[in-house]
């Protein structure tokens, strides 16, 4: 059995998808746990006891979305940074939990929301415009 992560490893991995070496990768339950070398229930354990597990972290008024999409995004080398900050505004959050989930920001079915559908709907216009240019001729561009 492998030795248990510091919280914030822990937190890093399950939560924002950034592994020990700061590479981003979505992960799900299994695969966090195959990462770390154990378990799901094992994972599942440990989150739990960190407060770190989905309910827990659910009940705090902390915006995981937006850390997930800055750890996402971040550059090469700034990763660490970013984990550190969220951590920092995860730990300020927590006193503020509510008995109700509090309501994130991201749908994890659809996680760029309506901007990635904005973007499809932007690229099919491109190329429908695209494949009516036509040069000077009136021939296809």
């Amino acid at each position: 059995m492998s030795t248990r992560p510091a919280d914030v490893d822990l937190f890093a991995l399950y939560h924002l998808g950034v592994d020990r070496s700061g590479a981003y990768r979505f992960r799900n339950l299994d695969q966090c746990a195959r990462e770390l070398g154990v378990g799901s229930g094992q994972l599942q354990q440990w989150l739990q006891q960190a407060g770190l597990d989905a309910e827990s972290v659910g009940q705090v008024p902390f915006d995981l979305a937006w850390w997930s999409a800055e750890a996402q995004f971040a550059a090469a080398g700034t990763v660490h940074d970013v984990v550190t900050r969220a951590w920092a505004a995860l730990q300020q959050a927590r006193p503020q939990r509510h008995a109700e989930r509090f309501h994130h920001s991201i749908d994890y079915d659809r996680p760029l929301g309506d901007v990635g559908e904005r973007a499809e709907q932007r690229r099919q216009e491109r190329l429908a415009e695209l494949s009516h240019r036509t040069d000077g001729d009136n021939e296809p561009v």
